[in-house]
């Protein structure tokens, strides 16, 4: 691993993160730019240009994983940062689609924290990676 390239997927892995704080209800996998870096790196592994940089949970910049679950025949890790940005944005997409329902049920001020907290949540996975 050499440093120019760790500079370049640091960089990538910002401006993931920088897009995904911004857009709560989107997941990492819908970046607009994923076009233009499979055209030029390939397949990115878990969508997460740390895990395919380092290729093992052991060497990871974010500095955490729980341990293997078996998945499609492989083995893939846990990383408790990604979990709970999804915990929180899966709760958040259910609030907000709720209070499109039932507008005057749910505060828009639940709704808005609720968006502030996922989006502080993707800025720590962005900043994990010093």
């Amino acid at each position: 691993m050499n440093t120019m390239d760790e500079e370049k997927y640091k960089r990538l892995h910002y401006e993931l993160w920088d897009w995904i704080s911004e857009e709560p209800l989107r997941d990492k996998k819908h970046w607009p730019e994923w076009k233009c870096i499979y055209e030029e790196l390939g397949h990115i592994e878990n969508h997460c240009f740390a895990c395919h940089y380092f290729g093992t949970c052991f060497e990871c910049p974010l500095g955490y994983f729980t341990g293997r679950v078996p998945s499609q025949g492989g083995q893939i890790y846990n990383c408790p940062l990604f979990e709970l940005w999804n915990y929180y944005r899966q709760v958040y997409m259910c609030i907000a689609d709720f209070h499109k329902q039932r507008p005057s049920t749910i505060k828009k001020l639940y709704i808005n924290e609720l968006k502030r907290t996922v989006k502080q949540a993707a800025l720590e996975i962005r900043d994990a990676w010093k």
